[in-house]
C-alpha cells in the first residue's frame, strides 16, 4: 500500500474512533498533543 493510502486509512480510523469519544475527551487529547510538540 502506498504511503498516501496508509495516511488516509489512519485518518479514517482516527475519525471513526473520535465519533465514540465525548467532546471533552477529544479536547483533552488535543491539549496533550499541542503541549508535547
Amino acid at each position: 500500500m502506498s504511503e498516501a493510502l496508509k495516511i488516509l486509512n489512519n485518518i479514517r480510523t482516527l475519525r471513526a474512533q473520535a465519533r465514540e469519544c465525548t467532546l471533552e475527551t477529544l479536547e483533552e487529547m488535543l491539549e496533550k498533543i499541542r503541549s508535547c510538540c
